[in-house]
């Protein structure tokens, strides 16, 4: 794999992970959001689907998609890994 495809497959991944965070946290589906956040974020998103269903609101999103997406830096690391930050 080529560095335009890498970076076309961690975007795609990107994008997805996000829909699935909006969506989740939408649905309050805290199972969902423990494998996509880190501790800290999921613990906020946590205590807010927490506090939702505590004064009984309803919260709907509907999802239509991303308009645009790109990476704004790599770096690289020990045995090629590496990391990007995508807006």
């Amino acid at each position: 794999m080529n560095q335009t495809e890498t970076k076309e497959n961690f975007l795609k991944g990107a994008n997805l992970a996000y829909e699935q965070i909006i969506t989740s946290f939408a649905k309050g589906d805290k199972k969902s959001l423990k494998g996509l956040l880190g501790k800290n974020l999921f613990t906020d998103f946590s205590q807010v689907i927490d506090e939702r269903n505590k004064k009984e609101l309803k919260y709907e999103t509907v999802f239509i998609g991303i308009k645009s997406s790109k990476i704004l830096s790599i770096k690289y690391f020990a045995l090629g890994l590496s990391s990007c930050l995508a807006t």
